[in-house]
């Protein structure tokens, strides 16, 4: 059942009101200090962010027994999630993962109630905690999400699209993962039941990482393919892609982003899946659009994950996207605002496109706009 809000005649100091009002022990976190459970990237930034605030740390916990007793943050040692238990429900649990669904049950099994996500502190108290950028301006994107709701719902081809927007809203609303429950959709970027896969496809894969998606869309594909052209642009990420891609013939690998224009940015270059074009980068990278590097040749499937650069990547792309009208899998959760931008652009681009929206993980992430 969709949310009253979406009926609702809520401004947004209303909304911030009504979404806080479901996480009631975050007003415990100045006095009581929190736990922080996730020790990746996320969690070392909650931590330097608390010591920032002079907000007190009890504990860090991590349910991946390969980090546990290491130190993190120079003073903390990773402990088991069973843990946390020893202080009761007086000091707040804050899931510091944009994947938390597993721990917040496995807390919640437990007898734990005190459990807030992250992402909660960084919507309502972006002054202290800086969002990332899945949750920058949170609120106000769900207003707006809230006003676009029919118009986007009318752009999905299918009922599983629109239980899945309905599902995302809802979710956004609440944090709560059950909403995603039964329309988790595996095969990510090859969405079995609506893609097809031609004998003699030119494949383009922004975001190309280790070559991970580029060998599934292969097997998928039964290795029947003309092309494939994959971009990354972290240094050592494409070493290990040009590595990987060695045994396929007809892959062509660019150390190279793609974007609305050719040019050079900054990157934040880690080596992970969350490396990004940032104002902050600690690389310069070159960038080029699609239609450059096919000069007018034919592209049959094009998957962008490109950690928020879609927007860039799609307008980089809009002569072939008219011309050759290829499959597209878009990443849309880079920003809150995406799963309407991506939508909308792509009709604009062409509107003989069919649109479809599927859900890959529970959480903020892995959300997917499909045009066929």
């Amino acid at each position: 059942m969709l949310n009253k809000f979406l009926s609702e005649s809520l401004d947004e100091q209303m909304l911030r009101f009504k979404f806080a009002s479901q996480f009631p022990d975050y007003l415990k976190i100045k006095t009581k200090g929190i736990i922080v459970v996730g020790a990746s990237a996320e969690g070392i930034r909650l931590i330097s962010l608390c010591d920032l605030n002079n907000i007190k740390v009890h504990l860090v916990c991590d349910g991946d027994l390969n980090k546990q007793k290491r130190v993190v943050a120079d003073k903390y040692i990773i402990m088991p999630v069973i843990n946390a238990l020893d202080f009761g429900d007086d000091i707040p649990i804050i899931i510091a993962s944009h994947k938390g669904f597993k721990a917040i049950n496995e807390l919640k099994m437990l007898g734990v109630k005190c459990v807030i996500p992250f992402a909660v502190l960084q919507i309502l108290f972006a002054d202290k905690f800086k969002p990332h950028m899945f949750y920058r301006n949170w609120i106000e994107s769900l207003l707006l999400l809230r006003d676009k709701y029919n118009s986007l719902k009318s752009l999905f081809a299918d009922e599983t699209s629109k239980a899945t927007l309905e599902a995302i809203f809802n979710y956004r609303f609440t944090f709560d993962d059950t909403y995603l429950f039964g329309l988790y959709a595996s095969d990510p970027y090859m969405l079995g039941d609506i893609v097809e896969f031609n004998n003699d496809g030119v494949y383009i894969d922004g975001g190309a990482f280790d070559g991970d998606s580029i060998n599934h869309y292969i097997h998928r594909a039964q290795g029947k393919y003309s092309k494939i052209l994959a971009f990354e642009p972290d240094p050592n990420t494409f070493i290990k892609l040009k590595k990987n891609m060695r045994k396929f013939p007809n892959v062509i690998a660019y150390q190279t982003a793609l974007f609305s224009c050719t040019t050079t940015l900054r990157f934040n270059s880690d080596e992970s899946r969350a490396s990004l074009i940032s104002n902050e980068g600690n690389v310069e990278i070159n960038t080029v659009t699609i239609d450059e590097v096919l000069s007018g040749n034919p592209v049959t499937y094009i998957k962008l994950n490109v950690e928020g650069a879609e927007i860039h990547a799609i307008n980089g792309a809009k002569e072939s996207i008219k011309r050759y009208r290829p499959i597209l899998a878009i990443a849309a959760y880079h920003s809150p605002e995406h799963i309407w931008e991506v939508a909308e652009l792509i009709k604009k681009t062409n509107p003989n496109y069919k649109l479809y929206l599927r859900q890959h993980d529970f959480g903020s992430v892995e959300t997917v706009v499909y045009a066929i």
